[in-house]
């Protein structure tokens, strides 16, 4: 097998591992740092309590692990109480922190999505080869049925939050605009007429730039909505927070 395709072969398995382990919800223990030949002589040390000599370390090891010895040595995880004595600092490693599983679909998916859109940067850079989070075997995400008010509730809080100033923006939310929509909303996106509005822009506040207007939230986002009557005539002429030409809502008189 060609090298550069046991390495696809290999990380591919990882990261189909990776999906199972967090499925499942067993502990994905962190890796060891150690490096592989210094973690077998460690072992191999703490098999042995009173410790060993340097030429029995040498003919089990070799120069790498006369090299790996000193790594230790340098890290406190080895003593050398004496000239050519090896002692392991420790019987055992404590126990060390690990991942939790038992992570539901969706959040694999978004995992796999995130670093999937990471390897296409680094490929198109010419840092990888290909993208290997493409091949891996994405989790099926369960349908739920989403929880939503009754007519009643709906009618309830339309009742409590009429004396509200943001009234008119309760009501849009209520007839199914984010709070981002509701904001970037504009006299040209209502058409009176037909009683609908149009969601074409959002306007959400970004840390150290303020208030920015721009594209929704998703592709899906872009859509025409059909708007009661009463809505419409709240936010044209009942509503106190109407007060910009361009934008039909404010906030805190910014907009």
């Amino acid at each position: 097998m060609h090298c550069s395709t046991l390495k696809r072969a290999t990380s591919t398995g990882l990261l189909h591992d990776l999906v199972t382990l967090r499925l499942r919800g067993e502990p994905v223990a962190q890796r060891d740092k150690r490096g592989k030949r210094s973690a077998e002589v460690l072992t191999w040390l703490r098999a042995s309590p009173g410790g060993a000599s340097y030429s029995e370390m040498y003919a089990e090891f070799g120069n790498a692990g006369e090299k790996a010895v000193a790594r230790l040595v340098a890290s406190g995880e080895v003593r050398r109480p004496r000239r050519g004595l090896y002692v392991a600092a420790q019987p055992a490693d404590p126990p060390r922190p690990k991942v939790a599983g038992g992570v539901s679909a969706r959040t694999v998916v978004t995992m796999l999505v995130v670093l999937s859109s990471a390897l296409d940067d680094a490929a198109k850079r010419g840092l990888v080869v290909r993208n290997v989070a493409r091949l891996v075997d994405r989790p099926k995400i369960e349908h739920r049925e989403m929880s939503t008010w009754t007519p009643a509730e709906a009618a309830t809080f339309r009742e409590h939050s009429r004396a509200d100033r943001l009234h008119a923006c309760w009501l849009l939310t209520l007839a199914g605009l984010r709070r981002s929509e509701v904001l970037g909303l504009r006299w040209t996106d209502v058409d009176l007429d037909a009683g609908t509005v149009a969601i074409a822009q959002g306007r959400v506040v970004v840390q150290g730039e303020g208030t920015m207007t721009g594209d929704p939230k998703s592709h899906r986002s872009r859509r025409v909505l059909s708007m009661p009557a009463d809505v419409v005539m709240i936010a044209l002429i009942g509503s106190p927070q109407v007060c910009s030409p361009k934008f039909l809502t404010c906030e805190q008189r910014s907009v």
